[in-house]
Parts: structure tokens; C-alpha cells; sequence
């Protein structure tokens, strides 16, 4: 097999391997498929052609910036917890400083101030127009 020969067959191999991969649904791929003249040779009158492809490459799907923005914010929103009440039996109930309830309900209302301040980002960004964010 000489080299042109090795070339096609290498080529028809990774298409091949391709296309299974674009069958299986498992990964975005966006195939493109070009073809260039590289190499020719003449013999006995003939000219064979070699052609260079270009194959499936994953691909991300690409967010606007505004977009990439609520996606942001929606994250942080996600990734806030709330404080877990203390159980009755944790609090001695001699008026501690601090006090485990006082401790919960600081944390309490910090959450909370968080969490209104990420979704009022997030209806901002919603309300925006693409242009704003450029």
C-alpha cells in the first residue's frame, strides 16, 4: 500500500469512527467535511487525487454574554444554603452570648439578604437587552 493509498484508508477509518461517535448523541459534534487538493500524481495518463477532510471536533454550544450572566447568577442562587435551625436542646436557655438562635438568625437573615440580592441581579439581567451587556 503506498502512501496515497494509507492516506484514504486512514481517512475512511476516522470517518467511520466518526460517524458512530455522531450516532451515539452522547457529545455535541459539529461536522464539517472540506476537501483540498494536497497531492496529485500522474501515471499511465491518470492523475490521482489525494484530499485532506477535516472530521467531527466537539464542540460547546456558545452562550451570549447575557446569558452567560443569568447562568452565573443562577449558580450562585443554587449553591446558597440555608442555615439549619438549632434543635430546642441546643440552646442552654441561660441567655448565652452569643446565643445559638441569635447566631442561626444572624445567618438567617444574611442568607436571606444574599438571596434577594442575586435574584434582583437576575431579574435585571432578564429585563436587559443583548446590547447592554456588550
Amino acid at each position: 500500500m503506498d502512501k496515497l493509498e494509507q492516506y484514504a484508508f486512514d481517512s475512511k477509518q476516522i470517518i467511520k469512527q466518526t460517524s458512530s461517535i455522531t450516532s451515539k448523541g452522547s457529545t455535541v459534534l459539529e461536522v464539517t467535511q472540506t476537501s483540498e487538493k494536497i497531492d496529485h500524481q500522474q501515471t499511465n495518463g491518470e492523475t490521482i487525487i489525494a484530499t485532506k477532510q477535516q472530521v467531527a471536533v466537539p464542540v460547546q454550544p456558545s452562550l451570549s454574554k447575557k446569558q452567560k450572566k443569568i447562568k452565573d447568577i443562577e449558580d450562585l442562587i443554587n449553591r446558597l444554603r440555608e442555615p439549619r435551625e438549632p434543635d430546642q436542646d441546643e440552646c442552654c436557655g441561660n441567655g448565652c452570648t452569643p446565643c445559638v438562635f441569635d447566631t442561626y438568625y444572624d445567618r438567617l437573615g444574611e442568607y436571606q439578604d444574599k438571596k434577594d440580592d442575586y435574584q434582583s441581579k437576575l431579574l435585571d439581567y432578564e429585563e436587559m437587552s443583548e446590547s447592554e451587556f456588550e
